[in-house]
């Protein structure tokens, strides 16, 4: 009796099991005639997500059954805690929030902008000027020469705590502001309208306007030139209107700004653009810039856009896309020395402004160009290679900490004011391959007392310079042979 409930057992479990391993594929009808087959299942691993499960799928390859196995937790979000920033009226503000690593999930709320408060026609927290006010009288106006419209071109007897250009004189449209109309103008405004109507702003146009604190550029602008507001000591603050395709050398050298927001429509940002705002943290980098100039952003953060391809970012440090072309030099604060890597070209003013004490300059590299190492007031070190030819104009100028300096064998050019403003240089040394240098080569060099010449006396006296190629400084050139005087 009981061997035969086994075997009724036994038959029950295969017809089970025959039931499971064939079934019918095509519509899944089951109806009669259909084929039967063994499933033969792909798996795909389905990750975890935040807030939903992860599992191991098994589908058929030849009909749609399928089961999931193999759960996993869901990862919960992976939150990151933002600080709140007050909305003003020159930025949006929000609340604290949160943000997941993994996922997009935030917390974040925008707050608008704060409407502007003026007093006396100018706003009390971003310093733009009322769209009311009066315009400035006594300005000096040019006509152009399509005879149709009027640049600014001077002060004239203008005066008062703003600078509002008016859009239009004598009838006809203000289109431009002149080159060097304000430049370095003893005017203390602190504010500045520029209107819709100008669509040129000539070079050094504000340059030096140590009260300016804010300028807003209209859309009708598309190219910021060249030193346009450099040495605006005060300047922190920049609103760069949404046509904007160039900013030009140097168009902010030295100012104090805090934060800039490049628009996507521009194209080229050149040498030393954004160079010396010691106060800039970091900058955005949009996709379609195709063109940035030696030194641009030295001093602060660069954040690419995803999409732009153009550049590489390596150690903080910004390079072309190839890596054959150091263009500028970061923001890390902290760090005290660099490598140049082997083979790269040094762009000009590539290092200008940085704050490093230690450079070594690897071999294979053959030129340092002009302005290459401008400004580093911290540096008290370099190291050049046997393999450099060719120093070019400023190359160190402003290098004040640097004491000794020993110019390899090989290079066969040293442009002028390379070494200006080196305050506390005492000793260097020139190699005897020496053929050409410039003019005003040690000018503000107090500490120079020696060159030490690894050439003979009539080597040097060979040697092209123009007469004022010492500047100031008075020191000794000390030759194998012989010393001469400076």
């Amino acid at each position: 009796m009981k061997m035969k409930i086994f075997i009724g057992f036994l038959t029950a479990t295969a017809v089970v099991s025959c039931a499971l391993c064939f079934t019918a594929c095509g519509n899944g009808s089951g109806n009669e005639g259909d084929k039967g087959h063994t499933h033969e299942y792909t798996q795909t691993v389905v990750a975890p997500t935040c807030t939903e499960r992860g599992y191991t799928l098994h589908k058929c390859n030849d009909c749609d059954d399928s089961y999931k196995d193999g759960y996993v937790n869901a990862l919960n979000h992976d939150l990151q805690h933002h600080a709140a920033q007050t909305a003003t009226c020159k930025n949006f503000g929000w609340n604290e929030y949160d943000t997941c690593s993994r996922c997009g999930y935030t917390t974040y709320e925008e707050i608008s902008k704060l409407n502007h408060t003026y007093s006396n026609y100018i706003c009390t927290s971003c310093y733009c000027v009322d769209p009311s006010a009066p315009d400035s009288e006594g300005l000096e106006f040019a006509l152009n020469n399509d005879g149709e419209s009027y640049k600014l071109s001077g002060k004239g007897t203008a005066s008062g705590d703003y600078l509002k250009i008016p859009a239009e004189y004598d009838g006809k449209p203000v289109t431009a502001v002149g080159e060097d109309a304000f430049e370095y103008e003893r005017w203390n405004f602190i504010a500045l309208y520029i209107p819709d109507s100008i669509i040129e702003i000539g070079e050094y146009a504000f340059c030096g306007n140590a009260s300016l604190k804010s300028v807003f550029i209209p859309d009708s602008v598309t190219e910021i030139k060249a030193d346009t507001f450099e040495d605006c000591s005060s300047l922190n603050y920049v609103s760069l209107g949404n046509n904007l395709t160039e900013i030009g050398q140097a168009a902010f050298l030295g100012t104090a700004l805090e934060n800039v927001i490049i628009p996507e429509t521009v194209k080229v940002v050149d040498c030393l653009a954004f160079s010396g705002c010691e106060n800039l943290m970091s900058v955005k980098i949009p996709a379609g810039v195709t063109r940035i100039g030696g030194g641009a952003f030295v001093g602060c953060e660069f954040i690419l856009d995803e999409n732009n391809k153009n550049f590489v970012i390596v150690d903080g440090v910004l390079f072309n896309s190839q890596k054959t072309e150091l263009i500028c030099y970061g923001g890390d604060k902290t760090r005290t020395e660099y490598t140049v890597p082997n083979g790269v070209t040094i762009c000009n003013y590539a290092f200008a402004f940085a704050p490093l004490e230690k450079i070594i300059v690897s071999e294979g590299i053959t030129a340092i160009d002009d302005g290459t190492f401008t400004a580093c007031q911290s540096l008290k070190s370099i190291t050049l290679p046997e393999t450099l030819k060719s120093i070019g104009n400023s190359a160190f100028e402003g290098c004040s900490s640097i004491e000794n300096l020993v110019i390899p064998d090989g290079v066969t050019s040293i442009g002028g004011d390379a070494f200006t403003g080196c305050s506390s240089l005492k000793t260097i040394t020139f190699p005897s391959s020496l053929t050409k240098i410039g003019l005003y080569l040690f000018d503000m060099c107090g500490s120079l007392t020696e060159i030490i010449f690894k050439g003979t006396v009539e080597q040097w006296n060979e040697i092209e310079k123009p007469i004022a190629w010492a500047g100031t400084s008075d020191f000794i050139i000390r030759c194998i042979d012989g010393n001469v005087n400076s």
